[in-house]
């Protein structure tokens, strides 16, 4: 019962708001925005000049019942009130078959009777002279000739008026030969004005229609595109994630039998070439681990969404370095770490960038360098637009010949003897600061060492 009362109570208000009285000032208003809402966004050509002969003749409708109505006096003739009327007839006539969405035929109504009735007009009433109605035919004419569709009713519109019209009214309003021409000159040459308009505006209305064409095609063209790259990505992350479990578990299964034939090996004597052996497949799975789990990252780069957050770059600098520990105790390395900022990003992946960079760092030292220390120095400048964070180590820099394609994936320029690695991390640290709207980039190498730099974009 209490839930009907509420459900009942809620009603009533519902059926009060909708019986509150709506100014109809607001809704006038309304109708006039919605109306030139749609005039304004006529999607084609013809559904334009549709729209303005509408306009047209609806201000010619109420300009005519204005004359009318200060024409009914003595002062003007009765005829010329008939020849209102016969206007207004047209009018209506035209408004009604728009009305029935008869727009061509509204248009041609309209076009085509309005000079009869002038004609009618300069025929029978003797007040009436050709130069009193030419004005007016002349505008109404000028304005239909652009708003009928194509080239061959416009010229059989312009031969119309002008046998209806114009050359009898000339005729009858100059005796002179030379008054004749003239007046069928300027009457030609001011035609043919609309005419070329007209012309020019379909012709750029077709060209538009075809644009929109193509652009459409090449729109579904791209639509689909991203279709099948979508399909394309989802089978990328299946990929990896058969190449995460299928992979890598006869992976681990071969380290782990391998590392069973070494420990017996080493009981055994005279074993040094099985060992040599045992250990270069154990190298090998550990290299084909990272390059699985490196793969793994890259592909996770390129189809994963990440959520973005406020990310402490010195706490990420904190959480890595203990993964680093042995390394950092058994080649006395030395990381002096400056305050670094806070940047907006994913704290996952922002992390394997330091990751990679530091680890890169401590790798790529000298070998053949006595009481050689690795140095790491992290610290990091602003400007208007971004926090930069460098690193810099003292290791074996890069050579020119290989700056070019550092972030290139797959690209190594060391053997697996001289330095382990995959060639992928540095193309994954492109990626991520990609994802970032940021940059990764060399800023100096030497055989001193080299230093990055890294641009994270300030939040808006």
């Amino acid at each position: 019962m209490y839930v009907y009362l509420l459900v009942k109570q809620s009603n009533t208000k519902t059926m009060l708001k909708s019986q509150t009285p709506v100014s109809h000032s607001t809704s006038f208003t309304k109708r006039i925005k919605q109306f030139s809402t749609g005039f304004a966004e006529a999607n084609s050509i013809e559904k334009l000049s549709y729209n303005i002969h509408l306009l047209v003749v609806g201000l010619l409708l109420l300009q005519t019942f204005f004359v009318t109505i200060f024409r009914y006096s003595p002062l003007y003739p009765f005829a010329i009130i008939i020849v209102n009327l016969s206007e207004i007839s047209v009018y209506l006539l035209s408004l009604f078959l728009y009305w029935r969405k008869q727009y061509v035929a509204s248009v041609m109504a309209a076009a085509f009777l309005i000079p009869v009735v002038f004609s009618a007009t300069l025929f029978s009433i003797e007040a009436v002279h050709f130069e009193s109605c030419l004005w007016f035919l002349l505008c109404f004419e000028f304005i239909y000739i652009i708003l009928i569709r194509g080239n061959l009713n416009r010229i059989i519109y312009v031969v119309f008026c002008a046998a209806v019209f114009f050359i009898p009214g000339v005729i009858s309003d100059y005796e002179h030969l030379s008054g004749r021409i003239i007046k069928f000159a300027q009457l030609a040459t001011l035609t043919s004005i609309p005419m070329i308009i007209g012309s020019f505006i379909e012709y750029q209305a077709k060209k538009v229609k075809k644009l929109n064409k193509e652009l459409h095609r090449k729109y579904i063209e791209k639509k689909n595109d991203a279709q099948r790259l979508d399909e394309k990505n989802n089978e990328l992350i299946v990929f990896s994630h058969i190449m995460s479990h299928d992979l890598k578990s006869p992976l681990s299964t071969i380290k782990a039998f391998t590392g069973l034939l070494t420990k017996d090996a080493k009981k055994r004597e005279d074993n040094e070439q099985q060992l040599k052996y045992l250990n270069f497949i154990l190298n090998s799975t550990d290299s084909m681990s990272d390059l699985i789990d490196d793969l793994l990252m890259y592909s996770k780069i390129e189809t994963d969404d990440y959520d973005v957050e406020d990310v402490n770059l010195q706490s990420i600098i904190e959480e890595i370095l203990p993964l680093f520990q042995f390394d950092i105790m058994d080649k006395q390395v030395k990381i002096e770490v400056n305050e670094l900022p806070i940047i907006r990003g994913n704290h996952s992946i922002i992390k394997t960038v330091f990751q990679n960079l530091i680890s890169n760092a401590i790798k790529y030292q000298p070998k053949d360098k006595q009481n050689h220390h690795p140095k790491i120095i992290i610290w990091s400048e602003e400007n208007e637009r971004n926090h930069e964070v460098f690193i810099r180590d003292n290791g074996i820099g890069i050579h020119e010949k290989y700056i070019d394609e550092l972030f290139a994936p797959f690209k190594r320029f060391h053997t697996n003897k001289e330095y382990k690695g995959t060639g992928l991390g540095m193309s994954i640290c492109r990626r991520i600061m990609e994802k970032h709207n940021g940059s990764i980039s060399l800023l100096s190498t030497s055989k001193n060492g080299s230093t990055f730099k890294l641009s994270f974009p300030k939040s808006a």
